[in-house]
Order: structure tokens, then sequence, then C-alpha cells
């Protein structure tokens, strides 16, 4: 597992780029536009997002809410012997953002309040409300990435056809 919502693969396939770019277009779907309560109409898409030539910008389609949902850029380049995928997941910008600053706040909060709070034993508890807000938000962050990487890696896999 990794500690930090970043990851930077790289896939060998045996299959020529152009057929790897086809069997990647024939699962991504335009971008659907911003909708509040509406669920977008079912597809039998995996991916949604855009194709530039050998580049690719995506995400999983997902019937649920996950903010931690990883944005998927992927490379193709010309092998000898095949292609090759580089493909990096992160979160979006706003998601590191807000997390980052969360959890900046939190870690202050927790160090002012240990070194400037006053030694009564009625409140060494809450001490570490800070610590465990800290972990929480940092381990629901990193699981849900993880999660959802994992996830999309599995149909990356199947549509690239990795060499093993």
């Amino acid at each position: 597992m990794k500690f930090i919502p970043f990851e930077k693969i790289t896939y060998s396939s045996r299959l020529p780029i152009a057929e790897i770019k086809e069997r990647l277009e024939n699962e991504i779907q335009p971008k659907a536009n911003f909708s509040f309560g509406q669920k977008p109409a079912p597809s039998s898409k995996k991916f949604e997002g855009i194709a530039n030539g050998n580049e690719f910008q995506i995400q999983r389609i997902i019937s649920y809410r996950n903010s931690f949902l990883p944005k998927i850029d992927i490379t193709l380049t010309q092998e000898l012997s095949g292609s090759k995928a580089i493909i990096t997941f992160k979160l979006l910008p706003f998601v590191a953002v807000f997390i980052g600053f969360w959890l900046a706040i939190v870690a202050f909060a927790g160090i002012a309040l240990a070194l400037f709070s006053p030694a009564d034993e009625n409140l060494v508890f809450a001490k570490f409300i800070p610590v465990g807000m800290f972990v929480l938000g940092y381990a629901m962050t990193i699981l849900a990435f993880n999660y959802e990487v994992n996830k999309a890696k599995e149909e990356l896999e199947k549509i690239i056809q990795i060499r093993n």
C-alpha cells in the first residue's frame, strides 16, 4: 500500500500502440457535466475523460460518490516489441489542497493544544482529539484512494493486456 495519494506505474504490452489506443477509446466516454442529485445514464464504458493523441486524461465511472477517485493520466509510447503505457494516478487538485489544508489545521491545533494548554488532568483526553482527527483524515484519504486505484488498475490491465 502506498502512503501518499500518488502512484506512477508502467505497463508493457505486446499489442501495438494503435490497438491499445482503440481499446482505450472504446472504454472512454466524454466527461459528464456536473449535476445536482441526478444520476448519469447507465453506460457500458468503464471510464470518462478525454483522449488526445497518445495521451489520455480519465477517471473511472462509479455509481457512488468518492472524493478520492483518482485522476488517471496515461501516455502511450511505441516499443520494439509492442508498446508501453505510463499511467499516473493522483488526487484531483481541489481534493489534494483541501485535505492538505485540513490536515495542517488539525496538526497545528494538536501542537498548540499540547504546548499551550494547562496541565489539568481533566484535559489530557482532549489533547489526543486532534491526533485522532489527523490519523482518521489521513487514513480515510489513503485507504479510499488506494481502493479506487486498485479498481482502475484491474480494468486497465484488461484493456492494455500487460505482458507477463
